[in-house]
């Protein structure tokens, strides 16, 4: 008499669990990307009421046509810029708002409409009056150092075209506030950067979950400003 044995896991249903996992965690990544702990859930209950869902790199709603989600997504975007701003810190709230235009901007391409510009966004980029190519050497040298998360995300902040706009969010800083304040000085000192408005620095950056005020006062770490001096060094060397 054979003897009934309970179905075991294939090594299919394996990998689909295990790919199910990893896709979740990839998810909560993207979900949680440059927001802070209070923003997280904010985020999270502004996916639920207009049912985005990620889609590569746009989280887009799952319900509709074309018009329909684009439709959504300005509904969404309105909302919290009109609405309920004041719930939101000034870094989540151009995260999100970064997140739904990038969204938007991907349906209206496809509809044959002009992209839409968010007026948080109507700041000046910093002014880099060095060469294109020395401002992406900073870019790579700051994330091979765990400056920055990302060189796209400071690259979004800087331009040669003094005109040119900001449409991201904030640049997440990983190091402590003098040493970004030392970097900034010092660029200024060697004319790479201008700003004529030093007040939308907190636009610009975030330090420990909070917008940089100024370029004054931090923790004046000096023995870790050599890494950033040598930066610099790297990045002079390529202007000659």
């Amino acid at each position: 008499m054979k003897k009934n044995h309970k179905p075991s896991h294939s090594k299919l249903d394996l990998h689909a669990d295990d790919l199910s996992k990893r896709l979740q965690q990839e998810e909560k990544i993207k979900d949680e990307h440059g927001l802070t702990d209070e923003g997280n859930p904010l985020w999270y209950g502004l996916k639920l009421s207009y049912n985005l869902s990620w889609d590569g790199n746009y989280c887009i709603p799952t319900e509709g046509d074309l018009e329909k989600k684009a439709a959504i997504l300005r509904k969404a975007i309105n909302v919290i810029t009109f609405d309920t701003r004041e719930l939101y810190e000034t870094n989540d709230f151009l995260v999100i708002i970064e997140r739904l235009t990038h969204a938007l901007n991907r349906l209206n391409a496809d509809l044959g409409v002009p992209p839409y510009t968010h007026p948080a966004f109507s700041i000046s980029r910093i002014h880099w009056t060095g060469n294109e190519d020395t401002m992406r050497l900073l870019a790579k040298l700051l994330k091979e150092n765990n400056y920055i998360e990302k060189e796209s995300e400071w690259l979004m902040h800087f331009s040669t075209n003094a005109l040119d706009k900001v449409q991201s969010g904030l640049v997440v800083w990983l190091k402590n506030k003098y040493e970004l304040q030392y970097l900034l000085r010092r660029l200024q000192t060697f004319d790479y950067i201008k700003y004529p408005d030093p007040t939308n620095y907190p636009r610009h950056f975030l330090v420990d979950g909070k917008p940089l005020k100024d370029l004054g006062g931090g923790n004046h770490d000096y023995d870790k400003l050599g890494a950033i001096d040598a930066i610099i060094d790297e990045i002079k060397k390529h202007s000659i």
